[in-house]
């Protein structure tokens, strides 16, 4: 007696079945899709094994949200991103703004106040000296009046001095650049904030309690409270630590030459907003995710595009 031919399923005749795209494939099965295009045992093992998309069987993210692999910066290591490096994109967590320059207007003002200083005290103070302590933290540039410029007193009390006519000048006239309050609130409505300063902690305070931005910010850093200043990471790498997101996946805000080395060199991505005043070269430039005009320009919609 010949077996009975198998009974076909009902269903709609001439239907032809569709193969899913590469891409749907690589996402999954939907419940649609059981019992449809599946491979030998040995294959759905090996599949399970290797770098699956969806990475479900382990807990891993979709592809597309892993974290990209890259040298991690140390503190201290001034490490340049390289020009034409592939970087895949990535989702941005954090923002990390600067302030000087970024947020006020001060360089002029701290070259005013430490040239009247240095000059009362019969030191020495002219270009060089105003470029070399660019982005210097106040450890470093105290002690750079103190040693290269001439000052008698201590770094310590250079320091206390300076820091003392800045607040009061600060207190009388804050120097906001135009268009600070509005970017800073608009990136903060989709980001959370943080902020990776040379200045010293009490001149970050009262910039943001004057202009009222402080509610913005959740982590403030001052380069006094890290071992090295910029171009040096350290700064920004503790920003990143404090905010609880990786530097790979923070956009930094930065406007000169140091900062944005300093970003970079933590790994983050960097939109740069040069200051007319003290413009970065254009080897820093280079280093840039993304350049804009003014702060007029700065949305969260540049910043996930950076």
């Amino acid at each position: 007696m010949g077996r009975e031919p198998p009974r076909r399923r009902p269903g709609r005749a001439g239907t032809a079945v569709r193969g899913r795209p590469s891409a749907d494939r690589a996402l999954g099965r939907g419940r649609h899709a059981r019992g449809r295009d599946r491979a030998p045992h040995r294959r759905r093992r090996r599949l399970d094994r290797g770098d699956d998309a969806l990475g479900a069987r382990r807990g891993r993210p979709h592809v597309l949200h892993r974290r990209r692999r890259l040298r991690v910066a140390r503190p201290g290591d001034e490490r340049a991103h390289v020009p034409g490096e592939h970087v895949p994109p990535l989702v941005i967590d954090a923002v990390v703004f600067d302030m000087d320059g970024v947020l006020i207007q001060s360089e002029e003002v701290w070259d005013e106040v430490r040239e009247a200083y240095v000059r009362e005290r019969g030191g020495r103070y002219d270009a060089e000296i105003q470029r070399a302590m660019m982005g210097m933290s106040s450890t470093e540039w105290s002690t750079y009046l103190h040693e290269v410029a001439g000052v008698r007193e201590s770094p310590k009390e250079i320091n206390a001095e300076v820091v003392r006519r800045m607040l009061a000048t600060y207190r009388d006239h804050l120097p906001l650049i135009p268009g600070a309050g509005d970017a800073v609130r608009r990136v903060a409505a989709d980001f959370p904030l943080g902020l990776a300063s040379s200045s010293n902690r009490e001149i970050i305070d009262t910039v943001l309690d004057v202009s009222g931005l402080a509610p913005c910010f959740r982590v403030t850093v001052s380069s006094e409270e890290v071992a090295h200043g910029k171009p040096a990471p350290d700064v920004y790498l503790e920003a990143a630590r404090r905010l609880d997101v990786d530097p790979a996946r923070c956009c930094a805000i930065e406007d000169s030459h140091g900062g944005i080395r300093s970003a970079k060199s933590a790994g983050m991505r960097v939109i740069a907003i040069p200051n007319p005043t003290y413009p970065p070269g254009e080897e820093a430039l280079a280093l840039a995710d993304v350049t804009l005009g003014s702060l007029d320009e700065l949305t969260p919609e540049r910043v996930v595009d950076a």
